[in-house]
C-alpha cells in the first residue's frame, strides 16, 4: 500500500476528473458527503462557495490510496482505511468526496476533503505533517490486511547527497576508523595541550580553527575531520578539562591548512594555463584547423615551479583588483574638499574668511577701490592735503580752524 497527497484548489478539473474514466479501466463515484448532494461537480461547487468567503486558496485537500497489482480490497475495508486517514490528517467530519478507479489491474482510490469545518465554524486544517501520517496508516494498513509493504528508505542509510559527499570524500581521505585510533591514542598520552598539538603533527595531522571557532583535524591528503568524532569515548566537557590552554592557542586556520595539503583542481591549473598563455594566429584554412582540433591558446614552456606560477598569477589577479578600486577623479575632489574643511577647522578659521582674505589681496594688487572701500580702506595720495586727510579721518576738523 502507498499514500500520498497535498493540497489543491482547481475543483473544475477535480470534478472532471472524477466522473471521467479516461485511460482507467474501471471508473466510479463511491462515496459523496455534502448536506446531501449526489453530484460531484455540484458538491465540488458547494465547497468552492464556502472556501470563497475565506482567504483559503487550496481549500481541497487530495489524498491517493495506492494497491499493488493483483491486491484488492473490499469496500468495506476501503472505507475503513479512509475513515482512519480521516481520523488521523484530523479531518473528521468535513465534507468529502471518494471515487475508485482500476488502472492496469492496479486498483486506487482517490479522496477529496474541505480542509474548512462544516459551516466555517473554524480556520482551514493545517495539513504539514501528512507524510508521517501517510506512513502510519500504510504500515498499520499492511499489518493488518496482510498487503505488500511499499518500498521505503532505510533508517541507517544515508541519502543520495549524503552518499555522493562519502564517495567524494573518500578519494581524498583516510580512512575514519584509523584517524579515531591514532588520535585517541595521542589524547590520552599527552598531558598538556602543546604536547597534544605536537604528537598530531608528527603523526601528520594539523589541529586547526574551523568556523565559529571549531577545532578541526586535517589529515596527510587533506581531508578535515571534526576533533570530537575521533577521539573515542570523550565529550567536549573532557576535553576542556584537560587540556583548558586549546582554546586560547593561536591555530591555523582550515582555509589555508587546506590550500597547502589539497592537490589543486583541474580549474586551477586551468586559469594559470590562460594567464601565462599566448594567442597564435589561425591558421588560413578553416577545414584544416577544425579538423586537427585547433587551440589558439599555447602554454608558454616554464621551468619555475607550479607554486612560482599560482603566486604570480594570484600577484596579478589583486593588482587588477586594486586597480578597479582605485578612486575616480571626483572622488579626489571630494577627498581633497574634504581634507582642507579638516584643516580649517584644526586652525579655527572659517572658510568666509580666507575668501575675504583672498578678495583684499586680489583688490589692493588690481587697484580697486571701490571693493577696498567696502572693506573701509581708503587710499590716499603720497602728499595729501589737510581737507583729504579730514575726510579719510586721519585728523580731527578741529585742526582746520585757526
Amino acid at each position: 500500500m502507498l499514500i500520498f497527497g497535498g493540497s489543491v484548489g482547481d475543483w473544475r478539473e477535480k470534478a472532471a476528473y472524477a466522473q471521467d474514466k479516461a485511460d482507467n479501466d474501471f471508473a466510479a463515484i463511491r462515496d459523496i458527503r455534502c448536506e446531501g448532494i449526489d453530484d460531484v461537480p455540484t458538491a465540488m461547487a458547494f465547497m468552492a462557495a464556502l472556501a470563497g468567503d475565506t482567504k483559503c486558496k487550496e481549500f481541497l485537500y487530495h489524498a491517493t490510496v495506492n494497491l499493488f497489482r493483483c491486491e484488492r480490497l473490499t469496500r468495506d475495508q476501503w472505507f475503513k482505511v479512509i475513515d482512519e486517514l480521516e481520523k488521523r490528517l484530523g479531518l473528521e467530519g468535513h465534507y468529502r468526496i471518494a471515487f475508485e478507479h482500476i488502472k492496469k489491474d492496479r486498483q486506487h482510490y482517490h479522496i477529496y476533503w474541505l480542509r474548512l469545518p462544516p459551516g466555517n465554524s473554524g480556520p482551514a486544517v493545517n495539513m504539514g505533517n501528512d507524510y508521517s501520517v501517510h506512513r502510519s496508516t500504510t504500515v498499520h494498513f499492511e499489518k493488518e490486511f496482510g498487503l505488500k509493504p511499499a518500498p521505503r528508505k532505510e533508517k541507517n542509510k544515508p541519502s543520495h547527497k549524503r552518499q555522493e559527499i562519502n564517495e567524494r570524500n573518500a578519494k581524498t581521505r583516510i580512512d575514519p576508523d584509523a584517524v579515531s585510533k591514532v588520535v585517541t591514542r595521542i589524547y590520552h598520552g599527552s598531558k598538556t595541550s602543546k604536547e597534544f598539538v605536537q604528537s598530531l603533527s608528527k603523526a601528520g595531522y594539523t589541529l586547526t580553527c574551523g568556523k565559529q571557532n571549531k577545532l578541526v583535524l586535517v589529515d596527510q591528503k587533506g581531508g578535515y575531520h571534526g576533533l570530537m568524532r575521533r577521539i573515542d569515548g570523550v565529550k567536549i566537557c573532557d576535553m576542556r578539562q584537560k587540556f583548558p590552554e586549546l582554546e586560547t592557542m593561536t591555530l591555523p586556520s582550515l582555509s589555508s591548512v587546506l590550500k597547502t595539503r589539497r592537490p589543486p583542481s583541474r580549474q586551477s591549473f586551468r586559469r594559470v594555463a590562460q594567464s601565462f598563455s599566448r594567442k597564435l594566429p589561425r591558421s588560413t584554412s578553416s577545414r584544416t584547423s577544425k579538423r586537427q582540433g585547433h587551440n589558439p591558446y599555447l602554454v608558454t614552456p616554464c621551468m619555475r615551479s607550479l607554486a612560482s606560477i599560482m603566486a604570480e598569477a594570484s600577484a596579478r589577479q589583486r593588482s587588477e583588483q586594486q586597480k578597479k578600486s582605485y578612486p575616480p577623479p571626483m572622488m579626489k575632489k571630494r577627498r581633497r574638499k574634504k581634507e582642507d574643511e579638516n584643516k580649517l577647522a584644526k586652525a579655527g578659521t572659517t572658510k568666509a574668511e580666507i575668501e575675504n582674505a583672498e578678495l583684499l589681496a586680489w583688490a589692493l594688487e588690481n587697484h580697486r577701490i571701490d571693493i577696498l572701500r567696502d572693506f573701509g580702506i581708503i587710499i590716499l595720495p603720497e602728499n595729501p592735503t589737510l581737507q583729504e586727510l579730514v575726510q579719510h579721518g586721519s585728523i580731527p576738523p578741529n585742526a582746520l580752524e585757526p
